[in-house]
């Protein structure tokens, strides 16, 4: 499945500014990295990526291999991602604005956006009845902390 189908319009489409960060991302990661984590909903029918030098997060119909929707972070890198145990949220780091970002998975809109400073981040989800905690890995020692 190509997750790339619309690089030549994502290109075209960015102005100066973001075509600068593509370029100083793409020479830090050593070359396109236009996946980070992918997700299947829990149906089997579509799948989620965080596409790193592309800066957006992006839901595919499965069967028939097209774009749902696509949603470019703020930043110039989207990074770790997660998807809620429901299925309902994607939960994207935008690693350069330093904040996570939360998508309705039905429709890709911004429902959330979680400020976590200057630390890089692993994003994991737990659910626990209407609340998600979102856990960020911080450091080398493994500290964490959770944002509600």
């Amino acid at each position: 499945m190509n997750i790339i189908p619309d690089l030549q319009e994502r290109l075209a489409a960015m102005n100066l500014v973001e075509a600068t960060g593509y370029d100083v991302v793409k020479q830090q990661e050593g070359g396109d990295r236009f996946v980070d984590d992918v997700f299947v909903s829990p149906d089997g029918r579509t799948l989620y990526l965080s596409r790193g030098n592309l800066d957006d997060a992006i839901a595919f119909d499965i069967a028939s291999k097209t774009i749902l929707w696509r949603f470019r972070l703020d930043g110039f890198k989207a990074d770790h991602a997660a998807l809620s145990p429901d299925g309902k949220r994607f939960v994207v780091s935008a690693t350069t604005a330093q904040a996570a970002q939360v998508l309705d998975t039905s429709n890709g809109t911004l429902v959330g956006i979680l400020r976590r400073g200057r630390i890089r981040i692993r994003t994991t989800i737990r659910q626990m009845a209407n609340t998600f905690t979102i856990r960020a890995l911080v450091s080398r020692r493994s500290r964490g902390r959770s944002m509600r």
